[in-house]
């Protein structure tokens, strides 16, 4: 998402086709890729306890075409000191499975690096179970529209379902997308569902607003370990 100074919120799906059209793309996603792996390397260092945290970037069908993406993801990743395995990659499965042939090599790469892939809006698209074997990818983020269609025995709980089964099979982490409400969100776990995202567990958070999350988190396992209520919120 872009916070526009004068336009408000605008939505990747507004801006990524002009930029890509423009050839604007690649700084957009050096942009991203830089300021991503930096506010990552500064959350890390809050503590030993946030060492493990890990950041995911979108990136384009443009992106992955590209030659030198992954010497451009690696000069992020050094810049910013950071673990290659903190950084996953996310595309969406149609991008993927319209680029992939010219992507392996790419894709390959990033997997030497140690980058993490995720294929992003996953049951929307075409992809196969020869690709989906063969491809290094790590995990797969269940489309937002099959997890609102949820409820039992409809047709988009057994896509759910059998996304999971899926991952299972392929060793393949799963993530749900869109979880608004504690019903998804409890009938994901009974899936078998061990990951996901969206208004029931958060909404998007600007830098600041996590740092606060950070902080609530670093409260509550000092109050966990020293068997004491919460302190207060602590602020920097």
């Amino acid at each position: 998402r872009w916070q526009h100074p004068t336009l408000g919120l605008i939505s990747p799906a507004t801006f990524i086709p002009i930029a890509e059209e423009s050839a604007l793309i690649a700084p957009l996603t050096d942009f991203v890729l830089d300021a991503a792996c930096r506010q990552l390397k500064l959350w890390q260092a809050r503590g030993e306890a946030f060492a493990d945290l890990s950041m995911q970037v979108n990136v384009s069908g443009n992106d992955l075409a590209h030659s030198g993406f992954a010497q451009r993801v690696t000069r992020a990743i050094v810049a910013a000191r950071l673990h290659p395995s903190q950084l996953t990659l996310e595309l969406t499965e149609n991008v993927l499975m319209d680029r992939v042939d010219g992507a392996i090599e790419t894709l390959a790469r990033l997997r030497e690096l140690g980058v993490s892939l995720s294929i992003d809006d996953f049951g929307t698209g075409y992809s196969s179970l020869a690709y989906l074997s063969s491809l290094p990818i790590d995990s797969l983020k269940i489309d937002a529209s099959f997890v609102r269609g949820m409820r039992t025995g409809s047709k988009e709980a057994e896509v759910v379902r059998a996304i999971v089964t899926l991952g299972a099979s392929l060793g393949k982490s799963v993530i749900a997308e869109g979880i608004e409400t504690e019903s998804q969100f409890d009938q994901l776990r009974r899936m078998g569902c061990e990951a996901g995202q969206g208004y029931h567990l958060s909404r998007p958070l600007v830098a600041e607003n996590v740092e606060l999350l950070l902080d609530r988190i670093e409260v509550d396992r000092w109050s966990l370990q020293h068997g004491q209520p919460s302190r207060p919120m602590l602020h920097h």
